[in-house]
């Protein structure tokens, strides 16, 4: 582990909690394992790459939130569709039903 963590297992639960709250502000943001992110801690680029990261992930985060929305928005409206046309098809079997009754007298 990296030298920002005690090398003593924590053994209260004081402890416990302070190692855990340590390790969440350390990944804070990332997807990355904590070994990696340790690795890169001692890496002179590391907050040039992690802005870089943070910015990429913004990029891609609102480039991905409108197609989200039309993606609703547009299943939303088939859901719309299908209902329509379930009571259509609906409307005319009963139609056909009172056609057939009506011929058959």
């Amino acid at each position: 582990m990296s030298r920002r963590f005690g090398e003593i297992v924590p053994a209260t639960p004081g402890e416990l909690e302070q190692f855990y709250l340590q390790v969440v502000d350390k990944l804070k943001g990332t997807s990355s394992t904590l070994e990696e992110v340790d690795q890169r801690s001692n890496w002179p680029g590391a907050p040039i790459v992690a802005d870089l990261d943070r910015a990429i992930r913004g990029l891609a985060d609102s480039a991905v939130a409108p197609l989200r929305a039309q993606i609703s928005e547009l299943e939303q409206k088939l859901r719309n569709q299908q209902g329509q046309s379930a009571n259509i098809i609906a409307e005319l079997e009963r139609r056909i039903d009172s056609i057939e009754k009506s011929a058959r007298f």
